[in-house]
């Protein structure tokens, strides 16, 4: 497992930072007032029975995609798609 120091370290040069993407997640930490901070959910992930329905007769294949991702030059049009959130925003 890739800790975020050595995670950012494979992304150096690799990554754009971005403040606006219409795919970005749509979670935000709200602090209640005091020193603590909340998670504010705007949607619901399906549980795991939910996702089981729906992918019922499917085929599966596992890929190891640890590092295929930092090897692909995307479209422009891709790139959005893709954008990661990190401890320092998009």
């Amino acid at each position: 497992m890739l800790s975020i120091t050595s995670w950012t370290k494979n992304w150096k040069g690799r990554s754009r930072k971005e403040s606006l993407n219409q795919w970005k997640s749509a979670t935000a930490a709200i602090p209640p007032g005091g020193t603590q901070s909340r998670r504010q959910v705007k949607y619901f992930l399906p549980t795991p029975k939910e996702l089981f329905v729906r992918i019922k007769g499917t085929k599966l294949a596992k890929l190891d995609l640890k590092d295929a991702y930092l090897k692909m030059e995307l479209s422009d049009e891709s790139k959005d798609i893709t954008t990661v959130t990190t401890h320092r925003g998009l």
